[in-house]
């Protein structure tokens, strides 16, 4: 459960846009796919990404790139908890299992 909560917390579901912290999640990041692509397909250059009811305006395809690297980082991490979760299922003993470092190997924070 701790991976799980670890995997959860703002020390991995975060990224900074500026000096902003934020975090989309996965339906949100497709939804805003959906939308920068059709706007570029309608003719739009620029485009606002909304959060926490601060307008970020910027190019159309750096939003697309934001939205592309934290896609990525997410299945980083996603990867490093599945591969924590196996590791501690592997463990035989109290003394490895106490010792094992479940916040390791997590990709670095984006910023954009």
């Amino acid at each position: 459960q701790k991976i799980i909560d670890y995997d959860s917390s703002d020390k991995v579901n975060i990224f900074y846009k500026d000096e902003t912290p934020m975090w989309l999640d996965k339906s949100t990041r497709v939804s805003l796919k959906l939308r920068f692509e059709l706007e570029l397909k309608n003719g739009a250059h620029i485009t606002v990404l909304w959060y926490d009811g601060v307008a970020y305006t910027m190019p159309i395809e750096e939003a697309l790139n934001l939205l592309e690297e934290l896609e990525a980082y997410a299945i980083q991490c996603y990867d490093t908890t599945q591969t924590h979760i196996y590791n501690v299922n592997q463990i035989n003993s109290l003394e490895e299992l106490n010792s094992y470092d479940y916040t390791s190997n997590y990709p670095e924070v984006l910023h954009f």
